[in-house]
């Protein structure tokens, strides 16, 4: 029982750490890539 709420544990915080890394790095590869400004035209 105790391994199967270790496990459990690891599991939830891996998924948590991902999704956050993956969040933000998400957006700094975003921001990176718009180097103009609000307008530039694009539509």
């Amino acid at each position: 029982m105790d391994f199967i709420q270790s496990l459990l544990v690891f599991l939830s915080g891996s998924f948590a750490l991902v999704f956050i890394l993956s969040k933000y790095v998400l957006k700094k590869k975003s921001a990176k890539d718009s180097d103009c400004g609000s307008d530039c035209g694009c539509h």
